[in-house]
């Protein structure tokens, strides 16, 4: 038995494996129970800012925010740079 083996043998199924399981049962808590989390980039800011918004939206602006590797924050602000320079 190789070492990479043994070691497998040792180790018990992969925190991939145990994801994708929790997953696939529709347990998306119980997927993300017990894993580290990532440390967060400091935005320095110290405001809080909450809205309500239609479920489209916010799936578009989450999932634009997820493609382009932004904070929410950071998208809004570059939301309404943009829509300033427009509207005037």
């Amino acid at each position: 038995m190789s070492k990479l083996a043994a070691l497998k043998d040792k180790t018990g199924p992969s925190t991939v494996t145990k994801i994708s399981d929790s997953l696939t049962a529709g347990n998306l808590s119980e997927a993300l129970e017990g894993q580290p989390r990532k440390a967060r980039r400091k935005t320095n800011r110290t405001v809080p800012f909450s809205t309500r918004v239609s479920q489209e939206f916010d799936d578009d602006f989450r999932r634009f925010a997820f493609e382009n590797k932004l904070k929410h924050a950071e998208l809004m602000e570059l939301m309404l740079d943009l829509y300033k320079k427009t509207s005037l």
